[in-house]
């Protein structure tokens, strides 16, 4: 019997940031998003690997004011997160200017619309207006991370999916384990 296929997710900007600074550290994420972080992480070892970004949200990333955050977030969504194309350029700009009925920041509502007209299930967010704006409104799951993965009931002990390569020095931490 051939496996579910597991929902598309997307990360808005600031849980590109999250991830990449879980991902980028050896210490437990810690601090108010903390366990954001750690959710963030492991949804990417103990599901299917891989998260997608929306133009918009690559476009934020060039507007990152200090030069070595955005040379990390640029060397991680040009190696191990995927960009989605726009697909339908006039559905995005109207599906837009409707969510924005609802919601203030422009970019979160275009954010919305590129996953929805990409077929994309899932955005992950920790922004409180854009989940409690959008989160109804969309066709697509807007969630935060740590809920997403307590969604999932996955059984703690159970083997991630994906494991960092053991000359990674994540290897050697255990924070991430499940």
């Amino acid at each position: 019997m051939p496996k579910p296929k597991e929902p598309s997710r997307a990360l808005d900007s600031n849980c590109l940031t999250y991830f990449i600074e879980a991902g980028s550290g050896l210490a437990t994420p810690a601090g108010p998003a903390g366990d954001q972080k750690l959710a963030l992480y492991r949804l990417a070892l103990y599901q299917h690997w891989g998260y997608f970004v929306t133009e918009t949200v690559k476009n934020e990333v060039k507007d990152i004011p200090n030069i070595d955050l955005a040379k990390m977030h640029e060397s991680w969504l040009s190696t191990l997160i995927d960009e989605v194309r726009v697909r339908n350029p006039g559905r995005v700009n109207a599906r837009t200017e409707e969510l924005a009925e609802h919601h203030s920041d422009a970019n979160d509502c275009r954010i919305v619309a590129e996953c929805e007209d990409a077929g994309l299930q899932v955005l992950l967010s920790n922004d409180d207006n854009l989940i409690k704006r959008l989160g109804s409104r969309s066709e697509i799951l807007i969630i935060r991370p740590l809920e997403y993965w307590e969604s999932l009931a996955i059984l703690s002990g159970a083997r991630p999916t994906t494991v960092p390569h053991h000359t990674n020095p994540l290897a050697q931490v255990s924070w991430w384990k499940w």
